[in-house]
């Protein structure tokens, strides 16, 4: 780089090593690498379930190089650290939380956001995860100038590709990945200039969607949607699963499909109506059916629909809730 010497990098998620691994590749590490607490999705309570490897902290271990820990960029002595440093640029990259302008200042040239959607789409923490919930069939990553409004800054690289109607989180992951080095390494190619800030294209806030939360109440199964928006949810978290209770007690749901062919016009949302080809039939909104593969009970392995159905001796009539 002939302008760009030093760089603060602020990142949590999964693409963040991406973009980090593109710095790397320019020659321009990092002088401090900030990432906040948690990365991933939290585990669900009584399930032995690993919370997600925080892949920035180790990335920047395995390297030496200085990091600390932050929810939200607030703390003063971030801020003085950061200014001691005297960075060309702060590069954000899913870090989970917008910057505070006053950080972003102490930078000569502010910071540029690398973020894995199309923006203005899927604007926030776990876009990946958001927009495959959806059903949107699009990915991508987009590099924008940081300003006042979170991830609505002017666009300065973008790059997309199409998601299947099947492909799951652990599959698309890669491609994203891949996408988002690429826009990494345009984006910091573009802000590597004498003076100034290369001319970005403003976003449609009209068209700008925001990612909901994913606490643990966005991983239990929503029978409410249709046997189609029930599959969507469990691709954006597979692996993991989702969790709901049959017969008042706990079950995480690992895999299943729509059963297209069944349409079941009377019962209760949730209501289990029997086996259908080696799969749980469950009724969804809008009077399909949702075709549940793979679960498991708090302290047993997971089985398949056949096993589970009969060790628990279900009754059609039962509910999944």
């Amino acid at each position: 780089m002939k302008h760009l010497k030093k760089v603060v990098f602020f990142g949590t998620h999964a693409s963040a090593v991406a973009s980090l691994e593109a710095l790397e590749e320019l020659g321009l590490v990092p002088e401090l690498i900030v990432s906040r607490p948690e990365a991933g999705i939290r585990p669900l309570d009584g399930f032995d379930e690993q919370e997600e490897h925080h892949e920035v902290v180790e990335w920047a271990r395995a390297r030496d190089i200085p990091r600390v820990r932050s929810r939200r960029a607030m703390e003063d002595s971030l801020h003085e650290r950061i200014a001691q440093i005297e960075p060309d640029l702060l590069v954000v990259s899913d870090f989970g939380r917008p910057l505070p302008m006053e950080l972003v200042t102490r930078a000569e040239r502010g910071a540029i956001g690398i973020h894995p959607s199309t923006l203005p789409k899927y604007r926030g923490a776990h876009a990946v995860r958001a927009l495959i919930a959806d059903g949107y069939n699009r990915i991508g990553s987009t590099a924008y100038l940081v300003d006042e409004e979170p991830w609505a800054g002017d666009i300065v690289v973008q790059e997309e590709d199409s998601l299947g109607k099947k492909e799951t989180y652990r599959l698309v992951m890669p491609r994203v990945l891949k996408i988002t080095k690429d826009v990494t390494t345009q984006a910091i190619k573009k802000m590597d200039r004498k003076k100034g800030l290369p001319k970005g294209r403003r976003q449609n806030h009209r068209i700008a969607t925001k990612t909901p939360r994913m606490g643990k109440r966005y991983r239990k199964v929503p029978w409410s949607m249709d046997a189609e928006g029930v599959f969507n949810r469990m691709r954006a978290f597979t692996p993991g699963g989702l969790h709901c209770h049959c017969n008042r007690r706990p079950v995480k749901i690992w895999s299943g499909i729509p059963l297209g062919w069944e349409k079941y016009t009377s019962g209760e949302i949730g209501t289990y109506l029997g086996m259908r080809q080696g799969k749980l039939a469950v009724l969804c909104a809008d009077d399909t059916v949702f075709g549940v593969v793979k679960l498991q009970r708090p302290g047993h392995d997971p089985e398949s629909a056949s096993s589970f159905a009969q060790r628990e001796m279900l009754r059609v009539g039962d509910r999944f809730v």
